[in-house]
């Protein structure tokens, strides 16, 4: 082993602590923790939103009659699904049709969405008139 200052792993370890020193002088690491409480800020309101929206849908859902409702398989940005929203629908017993939309056409998501009592799942995108044929085949004509 010869000279210890000419070893690559000692030029590495001395590039590392210059690296980490530019770092703090920098403050990135304040940068760093003010973008991370920004982004945790941000959910937060979303998530504040999103139960806010759930809730009024509920109360809607509750003082209003509905002969369709239209809902997407994934409400994440709202912090639940449209099987959640199925699934009150059923709980408050009510004779509302439900036609889910979505993206994902798997066996398995149209086998639970039935299992629901899902009315009608629907693949987008779809076109307007073919929506409007299924809402008015689940109301008989009358949407």
């Amino acid at each position: 082993m010869g000279n210890q200052m000419f070893e690559a792993e000692t030029w590495v370890a001395i590039a590392f602590v210059i690296f980490l020193a530019v770092l703090g002088y920098l403050k990135v690491h304040k940068m760093l923790i003010k973008g991370i409480d920004d982004r945790r800020d941000r959910i937060k309101a979303e998530l504040d939103e999103a139960r806010r929206l759930k809730e009024e849908a509920q109360a809607l859902l509750g003082h209003f009659s509905y002969s369709v409702v239209i809902t997407d398989l994934r409400l994440s940005r709202l912090g639940f699904g449209g099987l959640d929203l199925v699934k009150h629908i059923r709980e408050l017993s009510l004779q509302t049709h439900v036609l889910v939309l979505t993206g994902y056409f798997w066996p398995e998501l149209k086998s639970e969405a039935m299992s629901h009592r899902v009315d009608a799942f629907v693949r987008k995108p779809t076109r307007m008139a073919e929506l409007a044929q299924t809402v008015s085949s689940l109301t008989g004509g009358a949407a």
